[in-house]
């Protein structure tokens, strides 16, 4: 007989027990613009300057389009010109990267490297290629590039451990430059690395071709004393980090030749 039992009272459903959080992925796109130009952007960046953006395809549902994304920036500052494209057609969440970039000023870029950089650069036009993966968190970029008309002189200890008269007198007979970088590491702070043994050879074989025979003699000593074994068609553990905190995503670019941060020396 359950009469006299005192009745038990029900709790409130926690409903929140039951929810499974997960982003609404939509099927289809919602929205699709094939063209968007923003003129005379402002872009914190002696490199860039007052820029015309314009974009392709840009849609919420890039995955689903499987159409490319374009980014084409040009600088009206300056003679820099940069041309990137999202390749979503695979179907992959994370899309492969394909691009290239003309006529950026070396000069300009004296600003954003730090004094551990091994080399002050007066003038040079850099262009190049690149492809890789892109994130809303991490970069990862192989980069051909092709350097002109290239002036620089040493500072500090120079690059490639050869010392800063050294580096100044192959610095005045190279003018032209072609190596293979890597940028590598988070969006906010990427680092750059390069090949050394392709580095190491260009700047020989321009000082051989100007007859700066003992000066190439020179180089060698001093690379196979400074990086010995990891010549051989490795990437040395020094990343040649001179990025000073970075305020835009050009402050990447300030390894290029020489220099380590702080905390790796």
């Amino acid at each position: 007989d359950k009469k006299g039992e005192t009745p038990v009272e029900k709790g409130p459903i926690k409903y929140l027990d039951y929810l499974i959080a997960r982003a609404d992925v939509p099927t289809s796109a919602r929205f699709l613009a094939r063209n968007v130009l923003l003129e005379k952007v402002k872009i914190q960046s002696p490199v860039f300057g007052n820029s015309n953006i314009s974009l392709e395809n840009v849609n919420d549902a890039p995955s689903t389009t499987a159409l490319p994304i374009s980014l084409k920036v040009k600088s009206n500052d300056n003679p820099l010109e940069i041309n990137m494209t999202f390749d979503y057609s695979s179907g992959q969440k994370v899309p492969k990267v394909t691009g290239n970039f003309a006529k950026l000023d070396l000069s300009k870029l004296q600003s954003n490297l730090s004094g551990g950089a091994g080399l002050a650069f007066t003038s040079g036009l850099a262009s190049g290629q690149f492809n890789g993966l892109v994130t809303s968190e991490s970069i990862d970029l192989t980069v051909d590039v092709e350097v002109q008309n290239m002036q620089a002189s040493s500072q500090g200890d120079g690059i490639l451990g050869l010392g800063g008269q050294t580096t100044s007198e192959a610095f005045k007979i190279l003018k032209d430059l072609k190596t293979t970088i890597k940028i590598v590491g988070p969006i906010t702070e990427p680092r750059l690395v390069f090949d050394t043994h392709g580095l190491q050879d260009s700047i020989k074989q321009a000082l051989v071709k100007a007859g700066k025979d003992r000066l190439a003699e020179e180089i060698d000593k001093q690379v196979e004393k400074q990086l010995g074994d990891k010549l051989k068609d490795k990437v040395p553990e020094e990343l040649k980090d001179v990025i000073k905190e970075p305020k835009d995503i050009i402050k990447g670019l300030g390894g290029l030749l020489g220099g380590k941060k702080e905390q790796d020396k």
